[in-house]
C-alpha cells in the first residue's frame, strides 16, 4: 500500500458536463398584449455566441406568466424572407404563432413572435428564447391595453 496506507484512495471523479445551454448574449425581451383580440406580441435582440443554423437547430420560445406558452420549431422549418431574415409559422389547437429571427451584418439577431390566442395573465412574465444549444432569459414587464 506504501503511500496509501490508513488512508482512502483518492477518487477522481470525472464530472459530465451539464446540457446547459450557451448563452445568448445580451438577450432583451419586450412584451405586449391586447387582451381584447386575445393576442401577444413578444421580441428583442441578442448576439449568439456559436453560429445558428436553422436547418439543423430547434428553436423554442417560451412565455411564462400566470398562463404558460411553450413552442418547439423543428429545424427546417423556418423559410427565408425577403429582408435575409427567417420566419416560421405554427399553429396549434388554440393558438397560431408568427416567429422570426433577423440576423444583423456585425452578428446580432433580432427576434419577434405574434402568438394569436394566448395571453400571459400576468406581469412580468419571463420570455426565454433557445436556438439549438445557446438560450436567452429575460424578465420583463407586460405592456397590456
Amino acid at each position: 500500500m506504501g503511500m496509501w496506507r490508513g488512508r482512502a484512495p483518492l477518487a477522481i471523479i470525472a464530472m459530465a458536463k451539464s446540457s446547459a445551454s450557451a448563452q445568448l448574449r445580451n438577450f432583451n425581451a419586450r412584451a405586449i398584449v391586447d387582451r381584447q383580440i386575445r393576442y401577444t406580441i413578444v421580441g428583442g435582440h441578442f448576439s449568439p455566441t456559436m453560429s445558428i443554423d436553422l436547418k439543423s437547430q430547434v428553436v423554442t420560445l417560451s412565455v411564462a406568466g400566470a398562463n404558460r406558452f411553450r413552442l418547439s420549431v423543428s429545424p427546417g422549418s423556418f423559410r427565408e424572407t425577403g429582408l435575409g431574415g427567417y420566419v416560421a409559422n405554427v399553429k396549434r389547437s388554440l393558438s397560431k404563432t408568427d416567429l422570426l429571427l433577423q440576423p444583423f451584418t456585425r452578428g446580432g439577431w433580432a427576434y419577434s413572435a405574434g402568438i394569436k390566442g394566448f395571453i400571459p395573465g400576468s406581469t412580468p412574465v419571463i420570455v426565454s428564447l433557445t436556438i439549438g444549444s445557446q438560450a436567452g432569459k429575460a424578465k420583463v414587464k407586460v405592456n397590456a391595453f
